[in-house]
Formats: C-alpha cells, sequence, structure tokens
C-alpha cells in the first residue's frame, strides 16, 4: 500500500492528463513466470524442462494463496482495480482463489480485477472468475510468433488451449487481446488473426475449437478492452461523444480471408480525432 499511497486519485479508468491520453490503471502484482523460460506455474509438471529441475517440476509461484489475499486485500478495500500476471493454470489457479476470497471477505460488485496473459485457464477457471467478477487479459500474440516454442515447452495439448478466447465467449466473459509490448509488437491485426484463425507464423494451427469470430476478436481489441479499463464511456466504439479514437483501414477484416486480417494496411490513425499517421 506504501508503492500506492503518492497517486492522488486509485479510480480506474480516471483522466488524469485533461486529454484522456494518460489514465489511471491497476494495481498490478505478478503470481507465476512465463512458460518459455519454465517458469509459468502449472498444476501438472512440464513435459520437457532441464533434467536438474526433477520430473515434478512444474514452474514457479510468488504466493500461495493465503499470502497473496494478505497482500491484496487492502488494495481492494481501498478500492483500486487490481491486476496479476498469472500465466500457467497453477498460477491462474491461485489468482483465482485469491479473486473468490477477496469478494467473500469484502464484497465489490464492479472491481473489474484482472487475470493479465491468462494463458492457460481452465474451464472451470473461467466460469469461476466471471463468478467473481474478474476478467482475463489474453497474451495471444505468442501463439503467432513462438506457438512452436510453447508447444515444445508445455506440450502441444496444452497450446490447444493457449488463451481460450471461444470458452471465454460461451460463458459470456468479456476479455481483451493485449501485446505486452514490448515484448511483442503493438498490432491489434496480428491479435485480431490470431484469435480467429489460430495459426503460428510458421502454419501450424492449435487449438482450433477455441477460434473465434470477426467480430469477437474486433470487440476485444476495442470495446472489451475498454470495459477492463473503465473506459467504455470514452473508448472502445464509435459513438457520439467518446474520443474518436479510430483507423482507416484499407479493407475490412469483416470480410477478407482470415488468414489476412495481419496483413490490412492502416491508411490513417486518429488520436482525439486528430490524424497522427497518414499512409504516403
Amino acid at each position: 500500500m506504501s508503492r500506492l499511497a503518492p497517486y492522488p486519485n486509485h479510480v480506474p479508468g480516471t483522466d488524469l492528463s485533461g486529454n484522456g491520453r494518460v489514465t489511471m490503471g491497476a494495481a498490478k502484482l505478478w503470481a507465476d513466470g512465463d512458460p518459455r523460460g519454465h517458469t509459468g506455474y502449472f498444476l501438472e509438471p512440464y513435459p520437457f524442462v532441464d533434467p536438474a529441475k526433477g520430473a515434478d517440476y512444474r514452474g514457479e509461484f510468488l504466493y500461495t494463496v493465503d499470502e497473496l489475499v494478505e497482500k491484496i486485500l487492502p488494495i481492494h478495500k481501498a478500492g483500486w482495480q487490481i491486476a496479476i500476471h498469472a500465466n500457467g493454470d497453477g498460477g491462474i489457479e491461485i489468482v483465482t482463489q485469491a479473486y473468490e476470497r477477496l469478494q467473500q471477505l469484502h464484497p465489490r460488485p464492479n472491481a473489474r480485477h484482472l487475470v493479465i496473459h491468462c494463458q492457460y485457464p481452465s474451464y472451470s477457471q473461467l466460469q469461476r472468475l466471471k463468478a467473481a467478477g474478474a476478467y482475463p487479459c489474453f497474451f495471444i500474440s505468442p501463439l503467432y510468433h513462438w506457438g512452436e516454442i510453447h508447444a515444445g515447452y508445455v506440450g502441444a495439448d496444452r497450446v490447444a488451449r493457449f488463451c481460450p478466447c471461444h470458452d471465454a465467449d460461451e460463458l459470456g466473459l468479456p476479455y481483451n487481446l493485449h501485446t505486452d509490448a514490448p515484448i511483442t509488437p503493438v498490432d491489434p491485426l496480428i491479435q485480431v488473426c490470431t484469435a480467429v484463425t489460430r495459426t503460428s507464423r510458421k502454419g501450424t494451427v492449435y487449438g482450433p475449437d477455441q477460434a473465434v469470430t470477426v467480430m469477437s476478436a474486433l470487440k476485444a481489441v476495442t470495446i472489451h478492452a475498454a470495459f477492463l479499463n473503465f473506459e467504455e464511456h470514452v473508448k472502445g466504439s464509435l459513438t457520439p461523444g467518446k474520443y474518436a479514437d479510430m483507423v482507416l483501414l484499407a479493407e475490412t477484416p469483416l470480410t477478407v480471408a482470415p488468414e489476412y486480417i495481419k496483413d490490412i494496411a492502416v491508411l490513417r490513425t486518429y488520436v482525439g480525432g486528430d490524424v497522427v499517421y497518414s499512409r504516403s
């Protein structure tokens, strides 16, 4: 809490700059690491790992459920939104239980706490997040950039459920698609294309049953992303009274071949109604 004390306003989505370009976000923590570094925490062992780590190695976690609840309960009570990095289903389980416990100890109906990256959740974990009023922020672009690396580290069966957008859609659970910049390029069209095709840049398809419609993927990088940031009143859709943050595309993602979505040219970019980029 001492690290949060200097901030004059803890309400997520609050405009801090007068023009909406700097806004208050969530209090951020980490629960586990990254599957590519064998530090993402899983409920079952990694199939391929350094023998020195042992056959039962499942990754690393930073807190037990009790330790995490003790750390975030004061933040929750103070009214902050909380965002916790968790990739493996073990890390996600710790965060899910912690969010469930928060709502039992101090109910907040519109807290919108987040699981950042949320790469390997189970269907039941997504159900429980929804019940706790929490949301997944899917870091799906690694499926495009490094799908084969993930499969080599955690197993192809797990990668088939990487960022299960279809399950979230089925549950009516809003989610975003983010880039974790600078880890992967800030390119929303790659996120949309990957969610729709589930295809890596080497052409491997992982978990086609978790593919979603183009419209679902577009919502994940617009209106649902704004909702998860408490900014749906000013961003996320082309609506009178909102910031005119938008792009003009050479073609519509709704009609081109799905695999081509990532290659659609951006002709012009607007921020707050001002042209900040124009293709020559």
